[in-house]
């Protein structure tokens, strides 16, 4: 990035678009922003939760895939929420979207004639090539009506800029390390003097910057405030969940149809239950993927809300189920196991569909939870297999 000389306080430089202009942004101009740079707008809440979704349509580079890219977004909108920077705010990623531009409502802040497009999802997709509102490798447009924030979407330039998805030295711009910073902007953080934060002004291309530094951290703590040691405890239960749900389930914990042991593959009251299941769905015409993945987003949200209110969480309820198992069932007639058993099977069946078809659709963090409530699932069912 070129050097200012004395005195230089801003330097634009102008591309020609048909008859109109457009500021060039990025490493090619010089911009003076002090570090004290006041904030330009926050989510409105104590702990707002920001959904989003993602358009795959970045233009290929080193024959990267669509999941490539869903992950590498994915990994951006973690880095800034709860679980990692322990600040009150959290991005949650809603799966996939066809859409690729921003919405265009009105700028005056007036819900009833706006909250249909307000409601809109916030999306992050590759533009149009040619588009004169973003000529640099990325922009975010960020609706704001009485200084909260409202709406976002997130523009990649990838037409006009070369990208590499995942690369440790890439020819072009890295999409994790651009969608980092264009995350924190979305949050309201602005920009800093320090290259080695994620918020610097300008960031050249071929720099990958997978991690928060502790400036970029620090900084949405100041803004959005610091979890308290109850709520730090809180969250922390994910990871004592994690551990407790890999050690409680005997390897190999695989699902019943990958059971190498014959006591604990599918029975044919299993089966047929399982089928009964998805047999009914299909009666209801709710076997089609879309209801499927819009049911667990529903649960997701509540997944998430829990988090947010400082309430029990779903991990917490999970440990206790395993801790009194034998209180709860102790003196259980052997039907009772078998119905058990049965249930069982089907939840393994229906949450083993969820993990193969929408990890590119979920949140990550609730997708880690689901696969550690398989676990637990597919040990109780064990338990109760055991005590018939």
């Amino acid at each position: 990035m070129p050097l200012f000389t004395q005195g230089e306080k801003m330097i634009l430089y102008l591309q020609k678009n048909g008859n109109s202009y457009s500021v060039v942004r990025g490493h090619a101009g010089k911009v003076s922003y002090a570090p004290t740079t006041p904030f330009t707008h926050r989510w409105e809440g104590n702990f707002p939760i920001v959904p989003f979704k993602v358009n795959p349509n970045l233009t290929s580079q080193n024959g990267r895939v669509v999941n490539n890219q869903i992950e590498q977004i994915q990994k951006s909108g973690s880095l800034w929420s709860f679980s990692n920077t322990k600040s009150h705010i959290s991005f949650k990623f809603e799966g996939t979207t066809s859409v690729s531009s921003a919405i265009t409502p009105t700028l005056a802040c007036d819900f009833d004639t706006n909250k249909a497009n307000l409601a809109l999802e916030k999306k992050i997709y590759t533009g149009q090539a040619g588009n004169p509102d973003c000529t640099s490798e990325s922009c975010s447009y960020v609706w704001i009506c009485n200084g909260n924030a409202v709406h976002f979407d997130t523009e990649i330039n990838s037409t006009e800029h070369s990208y590499d998805v995942i690369s440790d030295a890439p020819s072009g711009y890295n999409l994790q390390t651009v969608l980092n910073k264009e995350l924190g902007r979305v949050a309201g953080l602005p920009p800093v003097a320090d290259t080695n934060m994620q918020m610097v002004l300008f960031r050249d291309s071929g720099i990958v910057k997978p991690l928060l530094p502790d400036g970029d951290i620090n900084l949405i703590r100041i803004y959005y405030g610091s979890l308290t040691p109850e709520e730090d405890a809180l969250h922390a239960e994910m990871q004592s969940f994690a551990d407790k749900a890999s050690s409680y389930c005997t390897e190999p914990c695989v699902t019943p149809e990958k059971e190498t042991n014959a006591k604990y593959v599918l029975s044919g009251d299993d089966n047929g239950a399982i089928q009964i299941y998805w047999d009914e769905l299909k009666e209801q015409g709710k076997d089609n993927r879309d209801f499927y993945l819009e049911k667990y987003r529903w649960i997701q949200s509540g997944y998430t809300k829990a988090y947010s209110y400082n309430k029990k969480s779903a991990e917490q309820y999970l440990l206790d189920a395993i801790e009194k198992f034998h209180y709860y069932h102790d003196g259980s007639q052997p039907e009772e196991y078998l119905l058990e058993r049965m249930v069982l099977s089907v939840q393994i069946s229906i949450r083993q569909k969820l993990l193969d078809d929408a990890k590119y659709e979920l949140d990550p963090t609730f997708h880690r939870f689901i696969e550690n409530e398989q676990k637990i699932l597919i040990q109780l069912r064990r338990l109760f297999i055991d005590a018939l």
